[in-house]
């Protein structure tokens, strides 16, 4: 019988419901009225309402109770849902609302087809972090190629050109001033090239980098590139940080580096600082005092002058990290990255 009641539709179960309140009531009201026909006729329509009034809504909400239940129990798997909770699922029973089942089924259904996309994104995106990697690496391995060639090869040509004006420089008799000052110049000339050659070679792949490790190739970046432009540097680095994954390490250079070039070509600052620590995750901050910028404005075209952070973006996400600017025009910028640590070598 409960299971026949159960499949019936909610709409049915509401009728059947007050029908049975209905009959009820005059059953009820029948008895009451043989039992008080002696009573006056004020105190059996007093007793007789009340009888049916409390008759009718206790039995109402039992019967709303009981039919609406599969409905409360749909409301609680889209309360769970919207909570996060997406692999909870409605309950279906064999004896339950035809309509209440399909809506049950229709929601089941949904949340599967949730789960399986969601899954095809994460899975996209694992692919497509680790394309980036490796794009990422790819393009580190040729910067270290061209940058040791340029230092071994190109650097000691120039170093020996150098030398051999100097040679002829002393061997010129000292009357010859036009020729001595023409190899002054070309003296003057390959040292500036030489120069600009080592900040070429810094760029591309400074080999302090693999030579001593992360916090003192971005001190030696930072010093170098700040200093000369009349902006003071403050640098803190973790003692105890560890030797990370050569991936985490250059992309951390990578972003301190861009950051930096962006402070002197568009900050216009008197002092930054950078800070750089690990617990579980590794953290770079990179802050300036200079004219900052409106961020809003840069998500919505991360275009011309500040493709520079669009690329730190891009790094960051590369390995799963987070990034979070803070800044407002006349009041400097705040940089800060947080990556996974990665310990050792791969």
């Amino acid at each position: 019988m409960a299971n026949w009641i159960g499949r019936l539709p909610l709409v049915s179960r509401l009728l059947l419901a007050n029908g049975a309140v209905i009959v009820a009531g005059a059953m009820a009201g029948t008895l009451l009225t043989r039992k008080l026909a002696d009573q006056s006729p004020l105190s059996l329509a007093l007793a007789f309402a009340l009888v049916g009034v409390a008759l009718s809504l206790l039995l109402n909400y039992a019967v709303l109770a009981y039919t609406l239940r599969p409905l409360s129990s749909l409301t609680t798997t889209v309360d769970q849902v919207q909570d996060g909770h997406t692999s909870v699922r409605a309950r279906l029973k064999a004896d339950q609302d035809p309509e209440i089942a399909r809506l049950s089924l229709a929601l089941n259904t949904m949340l599967d087809r949730l789960a399986a996309h969601t899954a095809t994104i994460e899975a996209n995106q694992e692919q497509l972090r680790a394309l980036s990697i490796k794009v990422i690496s790819a393009q580190e391995e040729e910067r270290r190629r061209i940058a040791r060639e340029l230092h071994d090869d190109t650097s000691q040509a120039l170093a020996s050109l150098l030398i051999q004006l100097e040679r002829m420089d002393s061997a010129i008799p000292a009357e010859l001033d036009e020729l001595k000052q023409r190899l002054a110049s070309a003296r003057e000339l390959t040292l500036q090239t030489m120069n600009g050659l080592r900040l070429l070679v810094a760029d591309l792949r400074p080999l302090v980098l693999d030579d001593l490790g992360l916090v003192p190739a971005i001190r030696w970046y930072a010093k170098n590139r700040l200093e000369p432009e009349g902006i003071d540097v403050e640098f803190e680095a973790d003692p105890d940080l560890p030797r990370l994954a050569p991936a985490v390490e250059i992309a951390l250079f990578r972003i301190a580096q861009e950051a930096i070039s962006n402070i002197v070509r568009h900050a216009d600052a008197s002092l930054v600082r950078l800070k750089l620590g690990c617990n579980h995750d590794v953290s770079l901050m990179v802050e300036d005092d200079g004219a900052g910028f409106d961020d809003r404005l840069v998500q919505a075209s991360p275009t011309g002058e500040h493709m520079g952070l669009f690329g730190i973006r891009e790094r960051v996400a590369a390995l799963g990290g987070r990034l979070e600017v803070a800044s407002a025009a006349g009041r400097g910028t705040t940089l800060r990255v947080l990556l996974p640590a990665y310990e050792g070598s791969e």
